[in-house]
């Protein structure tokens, strides 16, 4: 069997509580949502030990997770390798990176168009002054 993890306020992060923005009357309480960042090492740590033939059903009972979430991880491990997991809980991918660059080519292929516009009127006032 695998060790269980140790779970510092490094490793497994609760970030913050958020209530609902539902009133609630004086009759009815209703519980804080409870949001948790894990962090990269955690989350490879968790694969690993499925990788290692432990069920993800009871690594996820150890690690108190729902499976689903580390099926979740597994498909972006898969998919991404390395770069899966960047940054605030986020998972990096390849297709943000490229959209981020291709708004930046639209934009700069704008800003050489309106250049090129400038540039044509001004050669041809330049020509309409000389004698």
């Amino acid at each position: 069997m695998g060790t269980k993890l140790d779970c510092t306020p490094e490793v497994r992060q609760t970030v913050k509580v958020v209530y609902s923005e539902r009133e609630i009357t004086d009759h009815e309480y209703q519980a804080p949502h409870l949001y948790q960042i894990f962090t990269k090492e955690f989350k490879q740590q968790i694969l690993r030990e499925v990788q290692a033939g432990k069920s993800i059903a009871q690594s996820a009972r150890e690690h108190e997770l729902h499976p689903n979430l580390i099926g979740k991880w597994q498909k972006l491990h898969e998919q991404y390798a390395q770069d899966a997991f960047q940054g605030n809980g986020h998972a990096y991918t390849q297709e943000a990176k490229i959209a981020e660059l291709e708004r930046l080519i639209g934009q700069q292929t704008v800003e050489i168009n309106f250049l090129k516009k400038v540039l044509a009127i001004q050669e041809q006032q330049r020509q309409e002054a000389k004698p």
